[in-house]
Order: C-alpha cells, then sequence, then structure tokens
C-alpha cells in the first residue's frame, strides 16, 4: 500500500494517493508547527481506513514540506499525525490550498520505461503558475517528500 522507507537522514517516500481527503504521517518529526489535538481543541477529522473498521481520529496537524519545483523547492500543505496509519501519504486535496481560487484540478502523468511520474497541480489562468511534483513508480506513485523538522520552526 504505502511506504515508509528512509531515503536519506532527512527525507522519506510518502504514496500519492488521490482516493485520500487528508494527507497524514505516523512520523510527526516531518511536521512543522505541530500542534496536538486536545480537549479544548479537538479534531474534527475522521478517517475512514479501506477496511470499513473503526474511524482513525489524528491526534495533531502541522505543516509538512513537500518537494516541488518551486524557488523554495517545496511547498508547505497541511498534515494530520495518525500513529495508527503506518505510512506517510499525501492527498492531491492538500495542494488545493497552495492555488486557491487558481486550482484548476490536477494531472498524473505516468513513464513505465522510467518509473517515474510527474504531478501537476493545475493553475487555471497560467501554465507557469501551476506547482509540479516528481517521483517515483513501484505499483503505485511515490515521492521523495518531507524534511525532517528537528526545531519545530515556522516556516
Amino acid at each position: 500500500m504505502a511506504t515508509g522507507l528512509l531515503l536519506t537522514a532527512n527525507r522519506y517516500e510518502a504514496h500519492l494517493d488521490g482516493g485520500l481527503q487528508a494527507s497524514t504521517t505516523n512520523d510527526k518529526s516531518v511536521l512543522w508547527r505541530f500542534k496536538w489535538h486536545m480537549e479544548e481543541n479537538p479534531c474534527r477529522v475522521r478517517l475512514i481506513c479501506t477496511d470499513g473498521k473503526r474511524p482513525i481520529v489524528p491526534e495533531g496537524c502541522g505543516t509538512a514540506r513537500t518537494p516541488a519545483n518551486n524557488a523554495e523547492g517545496y511547498v508547505p500543505i497541511k498534515c494530520y499525525y495518525a500513529p495508527d496509519i503506518p505510512n506517510f501519504i499525501l492527498s492531491p486535496n492538500s495542494l488545493k490550498p497552495l492555488l486557491g481560487k487558481h486550482y484548476n484540478g490536477y494531472t498524473l502523468e505516468c513513464d513505465d520505461d522510467k518509473k517515474t511520474f510527474q504531478f501537476s497541480v493545475n493553475h487555471k489562468k497560467r501554465k507557469s503558475g501551476s506547482l509540479l511534483l516528481f517521483g517515483t513508480t513501484k505499483s503505485i506513485c511515490f515521492q521523495s517528500t518531507s524534511l525532517r523538522n528537528n526545531s519545530n520552526n515556522l516556516l
């Protein structure tokens, strides 16, 4: 299904899942500006796994830095901390807020020979305003993602 393999000391692989409504990780060290969900600030998100069993309630959320072809080298996405989900899963829905009202869907192009993919978050008016993410395919799409956050610094 997904992977949590360590790529280097600071990078992980994430499973790109178009059916997921929110990005999740089981490793809060990749989240910047992490906040626990407390009784006074409960999480209203309920994640339903494909097995249809009990919903998973994230324990907190933060920002994951996902590598992209922009000046910063990454894009910040909202990501939920759910230790019961065994891997890092990236939802295309997490990328919508980056383009706001200019969001116009996404495109996934796979190259079976090279075992790579290009994921484009499409800008409504300008192709140059689109976001590009790249990754490798195994039987599903994976992307190198999330720089480890050892300091909880602001973006």
